[in-house]
């Protein structure tokens, strides 16, 4: 009985499949350059998209006893003061030290 024979890594590389290798891998590096450079541009809109969507379950529940466009304004005034308070009382006061 004789053995299969164990072929190496390098017996079944030529240069096509190196060229996609490379070609592939150059590829996933500008993705990532692309990726970092537009971040902030991204996380915005993401945060953004969340928030949009978290925000639409109040207004279709108060859609239901008014009409729309005051539901939506009334949820982002209520969410808007709600931000407003926890800036105003998470933040640190600051106190002007006299000498």
């Amino acid at each position: 009985m004789s053995e299969p024979k164990r072929q190496s890594i390098w017996d079944n590389l030529n240069n096509t499949k190196l060229v996609r290798y490379v070609l592939l891998f150059v590829l996933a590096w500008a993705i990532v350059q692309v990726l970092a450079y537009f971040s902030s541009i991204i996380i915005t809109f993401t945060f953004a998209t969340i928030f949009a969507f978290l925000l639409n379950f109040p207004v279709r529940w108060f859609s239901r006893v008014m009409p729309r466009s005051l539901a939506v304004f009334l949820v982002f005034s209520l969410g808007l003061l709600i931000l407003v308070a926890m800036v105003a009382t998470l933040l640190p006061s600051r106190r002007k030290t006299t000498e």
